[in-house]
């Protein structure tokens, strides 16, 4: 028969795994890690402080943005509103030039009317026979 070595002792080996485990969770307490953690903790404080005020800039953009382009809106409005008054001026001025020409229009073509009946009554008269050389 065939010599059997030595076997494991698993419930020694468990035991000590144990131990092991035990002994690993107090690494926390190593100053080097501790330290490690609290400057982790400080990145974490520096990053949430850095986000708050990234935020609080962001909305101080957005404001200043907005009272900027309500800025612009209002003086374009303005400017629109003089252009409109400006071009309203113009638009009557040239509304009573209309006028005045469409009343010289009229006149001269009354005129020409009135030219022309005495035309065509000229003419009449000069086609109608003379009474005084039928005698």
């Amino acid at each position: 028969m065939v010599a059997i070595g030595p076997q494991p002792d698993f419930a020694h080996i468990s035991d000590k795994f144990r131990q092991l485990s035990v002994q690993f969770s107090h690494c926390q307490n190593i100053p080097a890690l501790d330290a490690g953690n609290a400057i982790l903790d400080a990145i974490r404080a520096l990053q949430q402080s850095m986000n708050e005020r990234f935020d609080a800039m962001d909305r101080r953009f957005d404001e200043r943005f907005d009272a900027m382009d309500r800025r612009f809106d209002e003086r374009f409005d303005a400017l629109d509103r003089r252009f409109d008054q400006r071009f309203d001026v113009w638009d009557r001025r040239f509304d009573a030039i209309d006028q005045r020409l469409d009343a010289m229009d009229h006149r001269f073509n009354v005129a020409q009317e009135r030219t022309q009946r005495r035309i065509d009554i000229q003419d009449q008269n000069s086609q109608a026979p003379n009474s005084s050389e039928t005698n």
